[in-house]
């Protein structure tokens, strides 16, 4: 379960940073 908990934190954290990339929140706050 730890091993998993990791890797899900892992994807969250490389989900939401390709997303960020990908919509340029600089451009949404804009």
């Amino acid at each position: 379960i730890r091993n998993n908990r990791a890797r899900h934190n892992s994807e969250c954290f490389i989900d939401r940073f390709c997303n960020h990339a990908s919509n340029n929140p600089l451009e949404r706050n804009e």
